[in-house]
C-alpha cells in the first residue's frame, strides 16, 4: 500500500501533515526501511536527501516531506509491493 499523502491544495508541491499523522508516517517509513535492510543514510542517498532528513521524518521532529519525497520513498522502499 503506498503512503504518498494527498496535497492539501490542488497543485501543491508539499504536504504538511500534522500531529499523529506525522508520527504514523515516520513509523511506517522506519518499518519499511528496516524491512528493506537499508540505513537512513542509504535511503537518503537513494531519495536525494541527506540522511538526517530521513531521521527527522522517522522521528517526526519537524521535517515535513514533500510530495516528491514521499513518492521517492515509495519507490525506494517498495511501499507499493
Amino acid at each position: 500500500m503506498p503512503f504518498s499523502p494527498k496535497p492539501r491544495r490542488a497543485g501543491g508541491s508539499s504536504c504538511h501533515p500534522s500531529g499523529a499523522v506525522v508520527v504514523l508516517f515516520g513509523t511506517h517509513v522506519r518499518k519499511l526501511r528496516e524491512a528493506a535492510g537499508l540505513t537512513q543514510t542509504e535511503v537518503g542517498a537513494r531519495t536525494h536527501v541527506v540522511g538526517s532528513r530521513i531521521t527527522q521524518i522517522e522521528r517526526a521532529t519537524g521535517a515535513k516531506p514533500t510530495l516528491e519525497l514521499t513518492r521517492s520513498l515509495d519507490r525506494v522502499l517498495m511501499a507499493d509491493d
